[in-house]
């Protein structure tokens, strides 16, 4: 399945659904489309929405593409930063993996991984406020 997203302007965040099988592919592209989507303004907060994700096939050889697709959308968009969120320890396993990944390549980025999105929502919300107050 492809990842799904929407830039909510009520919340001034970038809802972001994967479901099935996560594949390299999905994910390069996803990162394309918004460094494209003229819809998606500056400084919003990633909401990454794991729940429905069986499987993570981004092997270690793959993996490396990444950064060359999500450093210039996230360097255009300002994102002010990237919050994982899954119910079961499968899909938190898979959030923690990716925000290893990515730690290494943005270390100044805000990822962060939760247990369900009511409080990945309450943290992208002080961020937005703050932004907002500026």
């Amino acid at each position: 399945m492809p990842v799904k997203y929407n830039f909510n302007t009520t919340t001034w965040t970038i809802d972001i659904v994967c479901s099935g099988e996560l594949t390299i592919d999905e994910i390069l592209q996803y990162f394309s489309d918004i460094y494209a989507d003229d819809s998606i303004q500056q400084g919003a907060v990633e909401m990454v929405d794991l729940s429905c994700v069986t499987y993570f096939n981004v092997n270690y050889k793959e993996a490396p593409q990444m950064p060359a697709t999500y450093i210039p959308a996230h360097e255009r968009k300002k994102i002010k930063a990237t919050f994982l969120f899954g119910q079961s320890d499968t899909n938190l396993g898979i959030a923690e993996l990716i925000r290893a990944h990515f730690n290494k390549t943005m270390p100044e980025h805000d990822f962060r991984v939760f247990p369900e999105k009511s409080a990945a929502l309450e943290e992208a919300k002080k961020i937005i406020d703050k932004k907002i107050a500026l």
